[in-house]
């Protein structure tokens, strides 16, 4: 089940690759089915977020292309796109605000 939690927060193999920028196993889960909005936290992040969070433009784009929903908001509420503009992470940005 790629949409298995890992942790006990929540966090899925898809939130952890993407938080981590590896793009190549993001893209592996997503073409096995790994659902990009399922996967959150107990805070309600999201593997976007976390991409957004950590400047992963790549990332980013490839849940961005995958349907991710960028209006779901994760720690301190907020969605990727002011998590990016909080880090400043303007390639981030420059995607999000699209």
């Amino acid at each position: 089940d790629v949409d298995k939690a890992t942790t006990d927060d929540g966090s899925t193999p898809l939130f952890m690759a993407a938080q981590n920028g590896h793009l190549p196993v993001v893209e592996r889960l997503i073409a096995a089915g790994a659902d990009v909005d399922k996967a959150t936290t107990d805070d309600g992040s999201t593997p976007l977020f976390m991409a957004a969070l950590n400047g992963h433009t790549a990332t980013v784009a490839m849940l961005l292309k995958s349907g991710a929903d960028k209006s779901i908001r994760g720690f301190r509420d907020r969605t990727p796109l002011e998590q990016a503009q909080q880090m400043g992470h303007a390639a981030v940005v420059a995607l999000l605000a699209a």
